[in-house]
């Protein structure tokens, strides 16, 4: 039996949510890729479905991101079993309000339960 971890993200100071979004799928890829757990599979839960389907479509992805979706695509390819998952904000209470706290931070604000 494998056990269950939640990572929450939260960066602060982008652009909108989206972004903020997009920032904090890379910093997990990050992480995950550094992390002992390699080769287990990744889910990311998330309640933008414009970020996830920049991630998941090529075709949707912002030009002047390229950079970012160049990380994105090649840490996903490192891990291997990552998966996105759209979910209503409501169906997450835990991580909205971990979210809604990150607002007045000044700097990232990375959550483990």
């Amino acid at each position: 039996m494998h056990g269950l971890m939640a990572l929450g993200i939260f960066p602060i100071g982008y652009h909108d949510s989206n972004y903020a979004e997009l920032m904090a799928i890379l910093h997990a890829l990050r992480l995950f890729s550094a992390s002992q757990y390699i080769g287990a599979q990744l889910l990311f839960e998330s309640d933008s479905k414009v970020a996830l389907s920049w991630v998941s479509d090529v075709r949707q992805r912002p030009w002047k991101l390229w950079q970012i979706f160049n990380e994105i695509d090649y840490l996903s390819q490192t891990i291997g079993n990552v998966s996105y998952i759209n979910v209503l904000r409501e169906g997450n209470s835990f991580a909205d309000s971990l979210g809604k706290l990150g607002l007045d931070r000044c700097s990232m604000f990375t959550a483990l339960w």
